[in-house]
């Protein structure tokens, strides 16, 4: 099972906000995912992902999915393979 201790920020917090939860990390490996096989895989409901994918966005700055993504990208959490 997941925990959901706060790990020290990733991201840049124009709000300050700064700490990003083992979860909501999770939650954005898995961004590019309809927010029900998000669900699924985490074995969460679609509104706690919607919560996350809404604290990922608070906390970096980065308001749509795509934004998560091309940024998650960029950091090397989400790896795409032709």
């Amino acid at each position: 099972m997941l925990s959901n201790q706060p790990i020290p920020a990733l991201f840049p917090s124009p709000s300050g906000a700064g700490v990003i939860t083992k979860t909501e990390m999770e939650v954005l490996k898995r961004i590019y995912l309809p927010d029900k096989n998000i669900a699924a895989d985490m074995y969460i409901s679609s509104h706690t992902v919607s919560s996350h994918r809404q604290n990922l966005s608070e906390k970096t700055g980065y308001k749509t999915k795509i934004e998560l993504a091309v940024y998650a990208t960029k950091k090397g959490y989400i790896e795409w393979v032709n």
